[in-house]
């Protein structure tokens, strides 16, 4: 079998194994075991799907390539690669190829706040390591982050939400803020309802739109 035919028929094979409901984010570890997924499927399908997945990745990397995305019929498959994190999104709900990488992108973002940049050395020093067991209960957070995506467009845009308040107001909170701060003091955030209604951040510290989203989602209930 040819290097194309093989790798067409590895991506069949990922689109009739998708879990149904048309959407499904799974993350996995290089030795293909799952550590994520966004769906409820049994813990085989799961499986066998990172596997699928290990090899898809490993196979576009022995050809010294990185695979990012494929789109087979109504089906679109978006791929992220971070060291020893493989991460796959799929869906047939018309989603694009950028949003569903954005969406990754948040995922990844998220586990690192969870697991910290560290989780490299872990898979350094094990390459089989189940990382689920340090995720504990924040599997919550992940799943609240991209339900939410199919209902706010907050992280399509990169814009967190924000409180209604009359401007005078969140002037005057803003102010309170500054004239109260701490001197080592990097951030500030005020929110209500879990929305945003001020920020403060130093001069030499950025406190991007997406730094607001994981901070948001964290701490949501």
């Amino acid at each position: 079998m040819s290097d194309q035919a093989q790798a067409d028929s590895h991506s069949d094979s990922l689109c009739s194994s998708q879990v149904r409901g048309g959407r499904h984010l799974l993350v996995l570890s290089s030795a293909g075991k799952p550590i994520f997924s966004l769906q409820h499927g049994d813990e085989t399908s799961v499986a066998d799907l990172a596997a699928l997945v290990a090899a898809i990745v490993s196979f576009v990397q022995r050809g010294g390539d990185e695979i990012r995305h494929v789109r087979a019929g109504a089906t679109s498959l978006a791929f992220l690669v971070r060291g020893p994190l493989y991460l796959v999104a799929s869906s047939s709900c018309g989603d694009t190829v950028p949003y569903l990488s954005r969406q990754l992108a948040a995922l990844h973002a998220q586990l690192l706040s969870v697991l910290t940049s560290k989780v490299e050395e872990v898979f350094a020093r094990n390459a089989g390591f189940d990382l689920r067991s340090l995720l504990g209960g924040t599997d919550r957070a992940l799943q609240r982050m991209l339900r939410g995506a199919t209902s706010s467009p907050s992280l399509l845009l990169q814009a967190p939400p924000a409180m209604r308040a009359p401007p005078a107001l969140r002037g005057e909170l803003t102010r309170r803020l500054r004239r109260n701060r701490p001197a080592p003091l990097l951030f500030a955030v005020l929110l209500g309802h879990g929305r945003l209604l001020t920020a403060l951040r130093g001069q030499r510290a950025a406190l991007g739109a997406s730094d607001l989203l994981l901070l948001l989602n964290a701490i949501s209930e």
